[in-house]
């Protein structure tokens, strides 16, 4: 009974009126992401859970890894609404997190200081653990709430656009999104893995499948080039770097 099935490079959407909705992922963060080799193997990243013989569960630390990490790729695309930071705010209310082991990860994958804006946005907002800060760390606070709460939960398009084409150029941002690199074909064709010789295959399949089954991707990819603010780009890109990214 589910049906309005869209595919994209890492999950596929199924729905069922009228509420219920499903992703189903190949991978859990995006390739070419800064989460990419964290998650190379998640399975190493997973044990069995309790009482469950097909459950497997991430530790507590690890979930709230991801927590921040699926955070924080949302939030380049320009917004991840007040849910996420409440998220991290649970998160931080669960008292077997092990802190020390969740901020050398963070450290490790190079987002401890954005981690930490967000910790203490999250503080600041449902009122947990917020530490005292100077001037300028409250500044960056009070900038990242008029951004969450004034974008929404999945961010403007326009500022999705504005950044692709600040960083990649009309050029390179066409040729990425006709033709996307091995890692993210392998993604979306696992057959694909240790078979780079076909890539040209799977381009070929994934145009077809673009313009039979998503037209709204191919308007999107049009009105990025059409109306995407290079300055707006910048300008966020230079936010970004004050939030720690």
């Amino acid at each position: 009974g589910y049906g309005d099935y869209e595919s994209g490079l890492k999950h596929d959407h199924y729905s069922k009126p009228p509420y219920i909705t499903v992703e189903m992922h190949r991978a859990l963060v995006a390739a070419n992401t800064m989460g990419e080799n964290y998650y190379t193997d998640v399975w190493e990243k997973a044990r069995p859970r309790e009482d469950f013989q097909y459950v497997c569960q991430m530790t507590l630390e690890e979930e709230y890894v991801y927590a921040m990490i699926h955070l924080m790729e949302h939030f380049k695309e320009g917004g991840i609404g007040i849910r996420f930071v409440m998220d991290v705010a649970m998160f931080l209310k669960q008292e077997k997190l092990n802190h020390d082991a969740v901020e050398a990860t963070f450290q490790k994958l190079g987002i401890l200081e954005f981690a930490r804006n967000i910790e203490h946005l999250a503080g600041k907002w449902f009122g947990e653990a917020y530490e005292s800060i100077d001037e300028g760390e409250e500044a960056i606070l009070e900038e990242l709430s008029a951004f969450i709460i004034h974008n929404g939960l999945y961010g403007r398009r326009s500022y999705a656009q504005a950044l692709a084409l600040e960083k990649e150029g009309w050029t390179g941002y066409i040729r990425r999104v006709v033709f996307p690199n091995y890692n993210s074909m392998k993604t979306l064709y696992p057959w694909l893995d240790k078979k780079v010789w076909l890539l040209p295959v799977a381009w070929l399949m994934r145009i077809f499948r673009t313009v039979l089954f998503r037209k709204k991707s191919i308007k999107v990819g049009i009105d990025t080039i059409k109306y995407g603010d290079v300055q707006k780009g910048k300008e966020l890109q230079e936010f970004y770097k004050r939030c720690g990214i």
